[in-house]
């Protein structure tokens, strides 16, 4: 057999934790399974269609794994064009056609927007990672819209501009940092001002990690599933490797991870 490919654009395993794990979890299981994991970086978008290009050349790899594929996904169009099967993450209504993994976003959404309210944080402060991560954007739009009104971006996501703007927040106040050390960061700088936290204010990390575990406080985050994702596409992949029909597994909903800081 020829492997199981998988192309990423830019620095996304360094900047993104979720796909570094899922990639991570991926590349176990279909090692595995005695097959090769052709994984690639390259530069830009176009770079990724000429691996497909490439590979299709030299004898095509048994399957290609698209994460995330989004509808009328160009990638899924040329691997489709040229007969490398496709295995994606990605939504209930996007590539009806295309063996996937599926999140489900709204449940995920209702999981984050759920417990927010019930800790009472009536204002919620978002600050977003400067460095343009990956930031599972679709999820994150679709949680802060339950929450309405409540939530607002930041411009400056610096630690000390967060805690002035918990300051100026009808408390109490949550805090969505866009990592475990954004939350640390954003900790310290609440309590420079002699505010608390949890007290004053409820940090959690979009993304859960070693950190958040280990932290002091220990930090609550929300827990993506990564892991469990990775294994999944892995699965998928394996039954179109083997022959097997069109598949499309649910992905484990996403839900908060709650520890001491929120």
């Amino acid at each position: 057999m020829n492997g199981v490919g998988l192309v990423l654009v830019g620095d996304v395993l360094a900047a993104d934790p979720v796909i570094s794990a899922l990639v991570h979890s991926l590349g176990e299981a279909v090692s595995e399974a005695g097959l090769p994991f052709l994984a690639r970086v390259v530069d830009d978008a176009d770079s990724e269609l000429d691996v497909y290009h490439a590979w299709h050349a030299s004898g095509a790899p048994d399957a290609v794994v698209v994460i995330p594929a989004e509808a009328d996904d160009a990638r899924v169009a040329l691997l489709t064009r040229l007969r490398i099967p496709v295995v994606a993450l990605t939504h209930e209504e996007h590539l009806p056609g295309v063996s996937a993994v599926v999140l489900d976003d709204d449940a995920a959404a209702d999981e984050l927007a759920a417990f927010l309210d019930r800790r009472g944080y009536r204002d919620v402060l978002y600050a977003p990672d400067g460095a343009g991560a990956s930031d599972a954007s679709d999820l994150r739009d679709s949680a802060f819209a339950r929450l309405g009104g409540r939530v607002r971006a930041l411009d400056d996501a610096t630690p000390q501009a967060v805690a002035r703007a918990v300051a100026e927040a009808v408390a109490p106040a949550a805090v969505v940092a866009a990592d475990a050390t954004a939350a640390v960061a954003i900790i310290a700088a609440i309590r420079e001002t002699g505010r608390s936290v949890p007290g004053d204010a409820g940090v959690l990390s979009w993304n859960d990690s070693l950190l958040c575990r280990t932290s002091d406080p220990t930090i609550t985050a929300l827990d993506r599933r990564a892991t469990e994702i990775g294994r999944l596409l892995g699965e998928c992949v394996l039954r179109v490797t083997a022959g097997g029909e069109l598949g499309r597994l649910p992905a484990p909903r996403a839900g908060v991870a709650a520890r001491e800081s929120a």
